[in-house]
């Protein structure tokens, strides 16, 4: 490597540090800013979000159904320690992020006392950001949980119709329709009413558009966006479905430039592929390296060594193969957890997938597109592996992750039909 491309390359990965610190500092000002909401004003909608989380189960499910299921638990966690926040200490309650539950256990119930009578909380969850506090506390000012699930729904519906809309007005109207068909298999429509899932897929849309807005200008542009969602849904997320983030719009990316010919060769998109993931990831760890580093030095505590006993606990323990049967089976209405049924729906329309593709000869196109969609597709089911006890356990929310998987297949699937089509076109033109 010559001196100019090494003088490049150290250029470059210096002005990615300077939008990881950018960005790392804007969210931590954030997170101070929103904290000197005082709690007397949003009190009333803070007991009001514990009487409805007390009235509802903290899983409940529509009809029974396994990828109905809401995360009221996890929800009310975060409600609790924006209630819990000591106005005396803040910086110390916010890195330790301490909350208050009963005798009981009972989440919904501490809650409801922390909001009423100022109790000192009693649990600590230092190892997330639970960046959401800096949406939630404004919102509190004028509404309670009801209206943020009525604010969720409203801006998911307009991030889709927007994206929809750049994507359409380009004539890439077949990229929305992948993420339409992606957003119906994860039944999408349960997602605003958590808040944990919704911050996620809100990120996910807001970030597809904006790597849209930029994919045709310089590299450097996506590569620091991916660097920025890194850093946002590790801070916003609850450890949901935080690939999402990255493998959708990276995607959506690689099936505008097939549809404008300009995908380029299978080793460059796979470039494009690691560079890109490879910012993503890191940023996603150095901003959980950062929050552990962060509250330990403020509280004294055993932060980082007790985060990583949680990480320990989620990479074993549940099984690889129950992981990916629990979150494959949940695509689908089962009542019951990791239903085999529907891994052989799956095998099966991926096995019908294949043979009509290479019935039409279209299995291997040249430039190498299915292969860069599998890249994308397996991300999920990596992801479900390495977490394989946290993706057992929380298959109800982690199987979302897979949308980027039925994009992948659609889009495949679209590029046979597309070559065939084309092949007909030029042999009765001939």
């Amino acid at each position: 490597m010559d001196k100019e491309k090494i003088r490049s390359a150290v250029f470059s990965t210096a002005r990615l540090g300077a939008v990881f610190v950018c960005t790392l500092a804007f969210l931590f000002t954030a997170l101070m800013l929103t904290s000197l909401i005082p709690k007397d004003a949003i009190r009333d909608n803070l007991v009001s979000t514990a009487d409805f989380y007390t009235e509802n189960k903290p899983f409940p499910k529509t009809d029974g159904i396994i990828h109905s299921t809401r995360d009221n638990f996890a929800d009310c966690i975060i409600f609790n320690i924006i209630s819990s926040v000591n106005e005396n200490t803040r910086l110390y309650s916010l890195m330790s992020a301490d909350y208050y539950v009963n005798d009981n256990e009972n989440v919904s119930a501490g809650l409801k006392l922390s909001a009423e009578m100022d109790i000192a909380p009693n649990r600590e969850y230092s190892r997330y950001w639970h960046g959401t506090m800096v949406l939630l506390r404004p919102l509190l000012l004028v509404m309670d949980i009801r209206g943020v699930i009525v604010l969720n729904w409203i801006v998911i519906a307009g991030l889709t119709i927007l994206l929809g809309w750049l994507l359409v007005r380009k004539d890439h109207w077949e990229a929305f329709v992948f993420l339409l068909v992606g957003m119906f298999c994860v039944q999408i429509w349960y997602v605003p009413f958590c808040v944990n899932y919704s911050a996620v897929f809100i990120l996910m849309l807001a970030f597809t558009a904006a790597f849209i807005l930029c994919e045709e200008k310089h590299g450097q542009y996506l590569t620091a966006l991916s660097v920025m969602s890194g850093c946002l849904v590790c801070f916003m997320d609850f450890l949901t479905v935080e690939t999402v983030t990255i493998t959708v719009p990276l995607l959506t990316v690689l099936a505008v430039r097939q549809k404008d010919g300009r995908f380029g060769s299978l080793k460059e998109n796979l470039v494009f592929l690691v560079k890109n993931g490879a910012a993503w990831g890191i940023s996603y760890g150095l901003m959980y390296g950062a929050k552990w580093i962060i509250a330990g030095a403020v509280t004294g505590g055993k932060t980082i060594e007790t985060a990583l006993d949680a990480a320990g606990a989620r990479v074993s323990g549940g099984g690889v193969f129950t992981a990916l049967l629990r979150n494959i089976s949940a695509l689908y209405p089962f009542r019951t957890v990791g239903d085999i049924t529907g891994i052989y729906i799956t095998a099966g329309i991926i096995i019908i997938a294949v043979v009509l593709m290479k019935t039409f000869k279209v299995i291997k196109p040249k430039n190498g597109f299915a292969v860069t969609m599998a890249v994308l597709a397996a991300v999920p089911y990596l992801r479900f592996a390495v977490l394989n006890a946290h993706s057992a356990d929380h298959c109800f929310f982690t199987y979302r992750a897979q949308i980027v998987s039925v994009m992948a297949l659609a889009a495949v699937f679209w590029h046979a039909v597309s070559s065939v089509n084309v092949k007909k076109t030029k042999k009765s033109k001939n």
